[in-house]
């Protein structure tokens, strides 16, 4: 499967193209998280090529808007699927991050 998103995606980030950058990726990610969403697991359309680093503020993401994570708090927060709004939430998150630790 790993193959296929990676071919499917051009090997580039979809999080970083959705904000209108070109970055190359080579995480195979969940777009809602397997923690929460088992079912979509192996579902392709919940697969998308991401980089390092948009994989780590997605989890961020994830931890504050699903309770995911060792020491999350489950939420009852509805799925978000688009790729997009993902990503604005996580450089969000990550821009918050970088101006209380400036």
């Amino acid at each position: 499967m790993r193959l296929i998103v990676l071919k499917r995606d051009y090997s580039l980030c979809q999080y970083c193209k959705a904000l209108g950058k070109v970055k190359e990726g080579n995480v195979i990610d969940h777009v809602l998280p397997v923690e929460k969403f088992p079912d979509h697991m192996k579902d392709l359309q919940n697969l998308v090529t991401c980089c390092q680093e948009c994989h780590y503020w997605k989890t961020r993401f994830e931890e504050k808007y699903y309770g995911t994570g060792l020491h999350g708090k489950p939420t009852n927060n509805p799925p978000v699927t688009d790729v997009k709004l993902i990503a604005k939430l996580s450089q969000k998150i990550a821009n918050e991050r970088h101006h209380t630790s400036s």
